[in-house]
């Protein structure tokens, strides 16, 4: 009995205290259908085409547009009053405007407008009082400005003398004289082009752009802090940047691969960057060799939130996916000009297979599995491969077969 312990002490010994009999012990794998992820983490650089635009005149800025909506070409952005004017010319205009539409169409001159606008002031009131006893003092005086907004639209409906007897001719040069007040104290900012609206600005957005970006100097970007700047405020000077359009339909990430991992990114291939609003994916659109690193450029094209406010970032990314038979890399051998693996047969016997690499990180690596087509002269030669949960020799090139 106690020879027989002793044994087993020695085996265990042998199998986990020294690798090159335990590994006897392991000299095959079987292939099993896998996946091999190939991650890279990089300093990335967003490169977008955008369009700062500048204040033309010094004046209060009223915005018409979120930060990161999208809009058309000649969209209103924002207003900037150059001057104050009377707080009742928009809405005299607005009831102008109101009237002329109802004359047109033929409807009953403000039949329930009058109506409605007590039944709007009474709710606003009622809110006001909670407002109030709860405290809420900002809240409150932003309520009570739209009561009184309310009252004036009341007091020119009710004071316009021209109620009954005004006709559309009357009305519309009364519009252009309220027009040509709003006019000459604001100005309506609008763009030339359609995309995404920012007030997020870092001054770069001449520089990293589509048309330069093989232009890129790596010492250069790495002196950027990725800071972006909010321009949306109460006030402007002349020439000061107000807001940006940015393109979303195509952008771009930019950075530098050491030239040992360079392989691993081939152009064409689909990639997905893991970026602060989650993945998204894009496609190697090229790559420029250096002495040092390699330039990989990737192009997406499509929207992801808020990638406007996004300069520099460190991200992982995932270059490759590869599915398919996974194997080990010690199995691959080459015979005959040909690689491939032995597997073991129902007999105990080693026969070689030929394989077909999809890809590899170095220590797994994933083959096509069943067949595969090879060009020949003669045309394509069709090639029996490995199969799923063929059992694959470890180590051949170590092991006497």
């Amino acid at each position: 009995m106690t020879l027989f312990f002793t044994a087993l002490v020695v085996l265990f010994i042998l199998i986990y205290f020294v690798p090159n009999v335990g590994e006897t012990f392991h000299k095959t794998r079987v292939a099993t259908y896998d996946n091999i992820q190939i991650m890279d983490n990089l300093d990335c650089y967003i490169i977008r085409d955008e369009t700062v635009f500048f204040s033309e005149r010094e004046g209060a800025l009223k915005y018409s547009v979120d930060e990161g909506e999208r809009v058309k070409r000649g969209s209103e952005v924002l207003k900037i009053h150059i001057e104050d004017i009377d707080p009742t010319t928009e809405s005299k205009l607005e009831v102008i405007n109101q009237r002329i539409d109802r004359l047109q169409s033929g409807e009953n001159l403000f039949q329930n407008d009058i109506t409605k606008i007590d039944e709007l002031i009474q709710l606003n009131i009622d809110d006001l009082r909670l407002l109030k006893d709860e405290s809420n003092i900002k809240e409150a005086r932003k309520i009570e400005e739209k009561i009184q907004r309310y009252m004036d639209k009341k007091n020119i409906i009710i004071n316009n003398t021209g109620l009954k007897n005004s006709n559309i001719e009357v009305l519309e040069q009364e519009r252009n004289s309220l027009q040509n007040v709003i006019n000459q104290s604001v100005i309506s900012c609008r763009t030339n082009y359609s995309g995404i609206i920012s007030y997020y600005i870092d001054a770069y957005e001449n520089e990293l752009t589509t048309m330069n970006m093989y232009l890129l100097d790596k010492q250069e970007l790495e002196k950027i802090d990725g800071q972006v700047q909010d321009t949306a405020r109460d006030k402007t000077m002349a020439n000061e940047p107000i807001y940006k359009v940015v393109n979303s339909s195509v952008w771009f990430a930019a950075g530098w691969v050491e030239l040992d991992k360079v392989e691993n990114y081939i152009k064409g291939n689909s990639v997905s960057l893991n970026l602060p609003n989650g993945q998204t994916k894009g496609v190697i659109y090229d790559i420029i060799m250096d002495e040092e690193y390699a330039l990989v450029l990737i192009k997406m094209n499509h929207y992801y939130p808020e990638f406007w406010k996004i300069r520099k970032i460190n991200t992982d990314i995932i270059v490759a996916d590869y599915e398919g038979l996974k194997i080990d890399n010690d199995s691959i051998v080459e015979l005959d000009g040909q690689i491939g693996v032995y597997i073991v047969d129902i007999n105990g016997d080693y026969n070689f297979k030929p394989i077909k690499i999809v890809g590899t990180d170095g220590n797994k690596t994933i083959v096509e599995s069943g067949y595969y087509y090879t060009q020949t002269e003669n045309g394509l030669d069709k090639v029996r491969t490995l199969n799923l949960y063929d059992e694959v020799l470890r180590n051949a090139d170590k092991n006497t077969l």
